[in-house]
Order: structure tokens, then C-alpha cells, then sequence
């Protein structure tokens, strides 16, 4: 759990950017229940933050962190408390600086600085409620106190950045120092890549036999890690080597994710080693990519745990090692995509010369260069070009299963819509007939799920999403829905982490957040609804090879529909955009790898000037209707759709 907040000073009401996290890990089914909390507001009213100087005293909503060392308090609830947490935490170990004796706790972030600290083991008890399931829980725990300038040094204020990282250099030089002085002096080979810059790896660690740990990594300057076998006594370790056993990938970001790590630190006549095994899979949903600059697409904080093994050696003993651990990732994910320089002095006995390895993701690319002076003179050159693939879409689904029907006066009648699709299995259909259903729905087989009719079918989502996607190949058709309740950013009337859906003829109204979807998520056609009065209409994220076709998107607060990075290939035509406050649409790629065609804006310049922009008479404007500095809608209609 953590408070992540962001200020320009420490007044509180100068906050710019905050968010409450908090996950729940089944470290044996891997399964992750995510409870992060981030709105900051409560209808129309602004929900406050409080926070207070050298002490840990934060409050948000009825959520309070509590203490000085050695005793804390947690206390965490979602807004419809169908989540709470209730702990007290005291410190069975000192607290430790990161690098205390060089530092004292000082390192570079990006062209900024942080200080960071830390308690390896605390003793935990307390409550945890889970849907009305109240469990007394004890454990062990971990505390990390972090601040500073995080400065990437990609703001478009460079001369400010470079001043910033100038004025704090002899903070974080002595942590500098004192990497390099314990590092590998060999550079053979070299590398430079945009990956290595602003990367960092952390982790914590618990052993059965009490001793605890915490490492850092960054991807640019090396690592820093600490050991204690009681609580007191800290062995700092710089002399590190990581390498990576199983990565994920994630080809919307162009980046790797580690999930499996060894790692070997020396330090005078101490060894340690150690491999760190995840037992649950990152949630994708921490990918944080909207843009920060021209430099860089996005950041992102993805935690996740596992167990860990390994052994602990010296002149005296050499001691097995064992526990448990969290694990996080950090990565700030380039515009120019990956890309690298490898440079490799070749040495006898293979012989004299040099090799050079470029290879770039955006221009699909890799070229290499290999010099040879002896035995014999060779010059050889390779250049090899690479495509993405398209996501696979998903096989068409028959539906030729059961019907399970919902409301109405039959006998044996589902009342619940939830209840209907937890016992329909894959090809069947769940009809609702009309009336009002307050509850939120997870599909996770390939399903129908058919209303009545729109107009006599209102469901209510309450306070989260209102029908969450999870299978592919799931139609959904015939309901009013609304989520005028949401309480969190990524919460829709419909949410679509899933391919191959069909979602037609619904009337999605009054939704706080958006009101449709589509995450990580290709090939779903969304056509013939009514898409009114929501927060934003439509959200594409990390989407691709979607139809989006006659809806009425109109009278949204902020955007009628909005592409996010890495969102390439979607068909938006044939709609009606009336009456979105803010923009009827925005796409923050900067290509044209998405098609607008046929669409009518109530904004389009050509409105005003039919008779010149419409030479044809075929209703469709000569003049494009612009969306972004790289997107048109190049045939704007004339008049809306009916």
C-alpha cells in the first residue's frame, strides 16, 4: 500500500497529482485484488489531502497512514467499504538510510535526486474485510520513506532541469562515487540503450530466519543492496550482478518487464547470492503511458510478489536463505521506442578488431559491423528489418447453447443478471427482460447477453464498472446502462479487456468516468449505440483494429471519444458527434495509423460555408475536419445521422 503524491511546495492545497494504491496478493493462485483509489472527488466536492512535515500523518477520504518510529497505523477503505484494512505495524529492526555510510540515503533520479529509507521488518496485526469477510491477520512487514525531485529531465523547461540537477549534484555524487568504485572496470562490451535510461528495479525481502533485505537497481549506474542478519547490524552491497531469467514483454510500451531474477553481490570476504521467483503476474493495469513530453510516451509502477532462495556466504559460514518478497518495477517508456549501441573490442585469441550492433525499434532495424585487422583483414555488414505482427483475432464463437433468462414471470427466472452468466457456459445466451438491475457484471466466457429491449432494460453499475469483458467473443445488446456512481478513473459503463466483442443498439447514459472502454483490447466492433452524457464517451487505450460505427456520441462533459498512445488501425466512421463540451474528439498518437471517415462534427468549420465546402451536394465537406495535428476526418458529413 502506499501514498504517492505529487507538489510544488509542501502547501497542501498546491497538490498536483495524488494517488492511494493498495494490492492484495494470493501468493499461491497468483490471483491480484486491486483496490487503488484515485479520484479526488466525491460528486461535485473535492475530496482533500492531508499531510504533515517530518512526521507520517496522511489522510485521504477515511484512508490515514499514522506514526513515528517505532509505531504506525494503517488504515485503508474503498468507497463502498466492500474493502477495508485496519493494521498496526511495529518496527522489529532499525530504521536504515539506502547507502548510510556514503550517502546517507542520496541518489539520482533521472536528472533529479531522491532520499530514500527504510525499515526491513516490521511486526504486523490487524484486520482485513474482503466482501463482509472480516480475518485477523498477522505477518511480517516493510516500510520505505521516499522523496525528492524525480526529475526525468524531459519537461520541455531543459535549461530549468539541467540548473536543478547542478544545484543537487553533491547530494547524490557520493552514491555515484561509491557505485562506480566497487564496479566491473572493464566496458568490454559497451552498451548504451534508451532502456537503460530511467530504469530501476526494487525489491524487499523477508527470510525465514529473520534476516531481511532491500535492493535497488538502476539500469544506467549499477545497484545498491542491503543486508541485515538482526535488525542493527546493515551490510551494504554495491559489487552487484543482476541477470534476468523470464521476461514479459509488452509490445505497446516496446518494453521488458522482468518477473524472474538472480542476483550475486560481493563486499571484502562476503558473498551473497540469490533468485527471485514471482508467483503473480504484473497488473497491466499500473502501465501509466499517457505523454509527458516530446521525449517520452509515459512512466509506470508496477509491483508484484514472490519467494526467494539463495545463500549467504563468509571466511565463517556459509547459511542457506529462504522467504518471501515484493518486487517492483519502474520504467519511463521512450518516444524513440528501444534502441541500442553495442560496441565490442575483439581480443586474441579470436583475434584484433572491433564489432558494432545497432539496433532500433522504430525503424524496425538491426545493423551490424564487424572489423577484423587479424589474422586477416575482414569488413563484414549485415542489415536486417523487422515488422510487428498484429494481434490474432480471436475465432468466431457460435451461439447455438442454452438460453438462461433474467426478471419476467417464468418459472425457474434468474433475479440476477450476475447469477445467469456464473452458470451460462460458453455459446449460450442470457435474456433479461425488462426492469431495473442494481448490481455489476463480469463476463469472462463467450457469451449473448440480450435485453429485452433498451428501453425497458435500465441497469445500474452502483460504484464500479457496470459490465467488465473479460472473454472474447461476447455480444451485448438491448440495455440502458448507467455509472453515475464510479468512483475510480478506469471505471465505465462497459469496460473491454477482451478481443472479438459486439456491442450494439445499448443506450449508455450518465456515466461519471467514461462510457465505453476498450483497454488493451482489439478487434471489438462498437455500433448503433447512444452513447449521452457521459464524463468521456469513449476511451481507447493500447487499442487496436476496432470498429467504431454509427453511434450517437453527443452532450459528454469532457470528450466524446479519445485514443491514447499505442491505440493504431481503429475505424471510427459513420457517427455523430453533437454537443461534447470540451472536444468531440482527441488522439494523442502522432500518426495517422487510424482511419476517420464519414463522421459529422457539430464543430466542423464547413457547418457555416455548405454551399462552398459541399460543391457536389453529397452532404460530405471538401475541407477535412482536423482531430489532431496528424488525424482528419477527410469526408465530413454535412448533416447528422438519424
Amino acid at each position: 500500500m502506499g501514498f504517492q503524491y505529487e507538489t510544488q511546495s509542501m502547501n497542501r492545497t498546491n497538490l498536483s497529482v495524488f494517488i492511494l494504491f493498495l494490492y492484495c496478493f494470493n501468493r499461491d493462485s497468483g490471483k491480484t485484488l486491486d483496490f487503488t483509489i484515485s479520484q479526488n472527488k466525491k460528486g461535485n466536492q473535492s475530496i482533500p489531502f492531508f499531510f504533515k512535515r517530518n512526521v507520517i500523518d496522511l489522510q485521504y477520504y477515511n484512508c490515514t497512514m499514522k506514526g513515528l518510529y517505532p509505531n504506525y497505523t494503517v488504515y485503508v477503505e474503498n468507497e463502498n467499504k466492500s474493502f477495508t484494512l485496519n493494521i498496526s505495524l511495529n518496527a522489529a529492526s532499525d530504521f536504515h538510510w539506502v547507502a548510510q555510510n556514503e550517502s546517507n540515503g542520496y541518489f539520482p533520479w533521472g536528472l533529479g535526486w531522491c532520499r530514500y529509507g527504510f525499515i526491513p521488518r516490521l511486526d504486523v496485526v490487524g484486520n482485513i474485510t474482503i466482501d463482509g469477510t472480516t480475518s485477523t491477520s498477522r505477518g511480517i512487514g516493510y516500510l520505505e520513506h521516499a522523496w525528492g525531485n524525480f526529475s526525468y529531465g524531459i519537461e520541455k523547461k531543459s535549461f530549468a532541469s539541467l540548473f536543478e540537477f547542478l544545484k543537487n549534484l553533491h547530494k547524490v555524487l557520493p552514491f555515484v562515487t561509491w557505485i562506480l568504485s566497487e564496479q566491473s572496470k572493464d566496458l568490454n562490451p559497451l552498451k548504451l540503450s534508451t532502456a537503460n535510461h530511467h530504469g530501476y528495479d526494487w525489491g524487499w525481502g523477508a527470510f525465514t530466519n529473520g534476516w531481511g533485505l532491500h535492493f535497488g537497481f538502476f539500469h544506467s549506474l549499477g545497484g545498491e543492496l542491503s543486508l541485515t542478519p538482526d535488525g542493527k547490524t546493515f551490510w551494504d552491497f554495491s559489487n552487484i550482478s543482476v541477470t534476468y531469467s523470464r521476461l514479459l514483454y509488452i509490445p505497446e510500451t516496446d518494453t521488458y518487464l522482468p518477473l524472474d531474477l538472480n542476483i550475486t553481490a560481493h563486499k571484502d570476504e562476503k558473498t551473497f547470492h540469490l533468485r527471485l521467483t514471482t508467483t503473480a503476474d504484473p497488473d497491466l493495469n499500473l502501465l501509466n503511458i499517457y505523454p509527458r513530453s516530446r521525449f517520452s510516451t509515459g512512466s509506470s509502477g508496477i509491483q508484484t510478489v514472490g519467494v526467494i532462495e539463495g545463500y549467504y556466504k563468509d571466511t565463517e559460514q556459509n547459511i542457506s536463505l529462504h522467504g518471501n518478497c515484493t518486487f517492483g518495477i519502474y520504467r519511463q517508456f521512450q518516444a524513440v521506442r528501444y534502441g541500442s549501441v553495442e560496441i565490442t573490442r575483439i581480443r586474441p585469441p579470436q583475434g584484433v578488431g572491433f564489432s558494432v550492433e545497432i539496433i532500433s525499434h522504430l525503424f524496425h532495424a538491426a545493423l551490424s559491423v564487424e572489423r577484423l585487422r587479424l589474422p586477416q583483414r575482414k569488413l563484414q555488414i549485415s542489415l536486417n528489418i523487422t515488422r510487428s505482427q498484429p494481434p490474432v483475432k480471436p475465432p468466431e464463437q457460435p451461439y447455438n447453447g442454452s438460453t438462461l433468462f433474467v426478471g419476467g414471470s417464468g418459472p425457474g427466472n434468474y433475479t440476477r443478471i450476475q447469477d445467469a452468466v456464473n452458470d451460462a457456459n460458453n455459446g449460450d445466451t442470457v435474456f433479461v427482460y425488462g426492469g431495473e438491475y442494481r448490481e455489476n457484471i463480469v463476463i469472462d466466457k463467450a457469451i449473448r447477453l440480450v435485453g429485452e429491449n433498451k428501453s425497458k432494460v435500465l441497469l445500474h453499475a452502483g460504484t464500479k464498472d457496470g459490465i467488465k469483458v473479460c472473454a472474447n467473443r461476447v455480444e451485448i445488446t438491448g440495455f440502458t446502462i448507467e455509472a453515475e456512481q464510479a468512483n475510480s478513473y478506469d471505471d465505465a459503463a462497459i469496460y473491454l479487456s477482451s478481443s472479438g466483442n459486439d456491442i450494439h443498439d445499448n443506450r449508455i447514459v450518465k456515466s461519471e468516468w467514461y462510457g465505453i472502454i476498450i483497454f488493451n483490447s482489439s478487434y471489438n466492433v462498437i455500433e448503433n449505440n447512444s452513447i449521452i452524457d457521459d464524463d468521456i464517451g469513449i476511451w481507447l487505450c493500447r487499442a487496436r483494429d476496432n470498429t467504431i460505427r454509427y453511434n450517437n456520441i453527443s452532450l459528454c462533459n469532457y470528450l466524446g471519444i479519445w485514443l491514447w498512445p499505442y491505440s493504431v488501425h481503429n475505424t471510427i466512421c459513420y457517427n455523430n458527434f453533437i454537443g461534447n463540451k470540451v472536444s468531440n474528439a482527441r488522439n494523442n498518437d502522432a500518426t495517422t495509423r487510424n482511419i476517420w471517415s464519414h463522421n459529422y462534427w457539430d464543430d466542423y468549420i464547413g457547418l457555416k460555408w455548405k454551399r462552398f465546402v459541399d460543391p457536389n451536394n453529397d452532404s460530405v465537406g471538401i475541407i477535412p475536419y482536423k482531430i489532431s495535428s496528424f488525424n482528419r476526418d477527410f469526408s465530413p458529413m454535412l448533416k447528422p445521422y438519424i
